[in-house]
């Protein structure tokens, strides 16, 4: 007596066949398809009992598996492939390519960018870009979003020299292509003067806009009060004083016939003694201290008065001291005007003295070559080889061509130093910091100083962050000749 032999009978095959039945142990055979068995029909799932002494023999009945190519399907994961409802996208890959090998369509989110392809919606597991594919295998990965940063753009206005009533402000913040609405100027007034509206540049030759007027916005717009000066001399408030906005020949040329006093001087010559003094420039003090709206105005014309101010501030201490006052005889500087205690202390030491009409006019704007000459009045020698080609007979020329050799003032692009344009207050600021060799980079100033909302990081940024902050610094400078800070310091000037 023997144990009963199952004998098992394959066609030949590979493994794109599978074959359907199995043994399940010494007693019984499991067929999941109809086999033949000694005659006997072996159904899915039916159980044969083998009896002893007997041999069976089980023929296995093969089926073609399916080939499909691999397949994966994109998960947009909010966004789309085009149309709002297209979700999802599947591609199909050939058999053995590797993910890193396939182009994958994108999908686009509004407000979002795409970032990367993951395995699971969450975001945490990447995709194995080295992943070789296989034949029926179905593959799902999801997009992952980043949302995008959202420029938002400001609308600031600007007096433009007013001298009463408020600034409008608007506090809005803009998308891009958004409709801004001009707003009125309210109760900005300046004396003896008619508001004709908004400009984009501060000298009225820009775009420009009345009191509700609309514009479509494409980035930071600063909007300048425009004014037209009243022919009757009139204004929001008689004053007899001469006016001291009223206009002078700019850059007043010695050799051409103009207006000229009692004595023969052409009206508007400034008289300017020799300079006894020096400026401090060991300390560096805050010189440039910005406005009530929290503004510096880099792109701002300079005025007498402001220019006045820094001098006094930058004054060797002691000497201004023994000089200080605000005792003087101008007819057109109020008691208590914020630059009175600069401009007297100035004519008293003769530093500054004001125009043969007995005015100072401290309003004025300044050109390049007037403030040239009066920073190069602190040169010890003076240069008459010209630099510039379009000063060549120009009043200042000697001025410029000396402040030239020192370093203190630069031409533009061009190779013109154009004299009469006026200068800016970062423009300014730049001679000033080269007078007094003051210089420093960003990244050598300090967190926590102070800056304005009107200071972008343009070319004069490090010019201006120089002039306003206090603050000591290390003596030994750098190797490209700027400084490092060390300590913020608040100046407190007697102004």
């Amino acid at each position: 007596m023997y144990l009963p032999q199952l004998i098992i009978v394959t066609p030949p095959g590979d493994i794109d066949f599978g074959m359907f039945g199995y043994l399940q142990d010494e007693n019984q055979v499991i067929a999941s398809s109809k086999e033949s068995l000694e005659g006997l029909i072996v159904s899915k799932k039916e159980n044969i009992i083998l009896e002893k002494n007997k041999t069976y023999k089980l023929v296995a009945n093969w089926k073609a598996v399916e080939k499909n190519a691999p397949t994966i399907r994109l998960n947009s994961n909010g966004g789309n492939f085009g149309l709002a409802n297209d979700k999802v996208f599947s591609i199909t890959a050939n058999n053995g390519a590797k993910i890193k090998d396939l182009s994958l369509k994108l999908p686009t989110r509004a407000g979002y960018t795409f970032k990367a392809w993951t395995m699971d919606i969450a975001g945490k597991i990447q995709v194995n870009q080295d992943k070789v594919l296989s034949y029926n295998e179905i593959l799902d990965i999801y997009a992952q979003w980043e949302i995008n940063k959202v420029d938002k753009f400001n609308v600031r206005y600007d007096g433009n020299g007013s001298t009463s009533g408020s600034v409008p402000i608007d506090n809005n913040k803009y998308l891009k292509d958004d409709t801004v609405k001009v707003l009125d100027n309210g109760s900005l007034r300046r004396e003896k003067h008619s508001f004709k509206g908004w400009s984009t540049n501060s000298n009225s030759s820009g775009v420009s806009y009345k009191n509700g007027d609309s514009f479509s916005i494409k980035n930071d717009v600063v909007l300048y009060a425009v004014w037209e000066k009243d022919s009757s001399g009139g204004g929001d408030k008689p004053d007899p004083k001469p006016d001291p906005e009223k206009p002078r020949p700019v850059n007043p040329d010695p050799d051409k016939p103009g207006t000229k006093d009692s004595k023969g001087r052409e009206y508007g010559t400034v008289i300017e003694p020799k300079v006894e003094y020096e400026l401090n420039k060991k300390d560096h003090y805050a010189y440039i201290k910005g406005y009530k709206d929290e503004t510096a105005k880099p792109n701002g014309y300079i005025t007498r008065e402001e220019v006045a101010v820094v001098f006094y501030r930058l004054m060797e201490p002691e000497y201004r001291s023994e000089i200080e006052t605000v005792s003087h005889t101008f007819t057109d500087l109020d008691k208590d005007r914020w630059s009175e205690k600069a401009i007297a202390t100035l004519s008293k030491g003769e530093v500054l003295k004001g125009y043969t009409d007995g005015s100072f006019k401290p309003t004025n704007n300044m050109t390049r070559g007037e403030v040239a000459k009066a920073i190069t009045r602190f040169a010890d020698v003076k240069v008459l080889e010209t630099e510039f080609p379009d000063i060549i007979g120009h009043w200042a020329e000697d001025y410029i061509n000396t402040a030239g050799n020192e370093g203190w003032i630069k031409g533009y692009n061009d190779g013109t130093f154009k004299p009469n344009e006026l200068l800016t207050r970062a423009e300014f600021v730049t001679m000033m910091n080269s007078l007094l060799d003051r210089k420093v980079k960003k990244v050598n100033a300090l967190q926590g100083m102070k800056t304005f909302r009107d200071l972008p990081e343009e070319w004069y940024y490090e010019q201006m962050i120089e002039a306003i902050n206090g603050h000591n610094y290390d003596v030994n400078r750098l190797t490209d000749g700027t400084e490092k800070w060390t300590e913020l310091v608040e100046t407190e000037f007697p102004d």
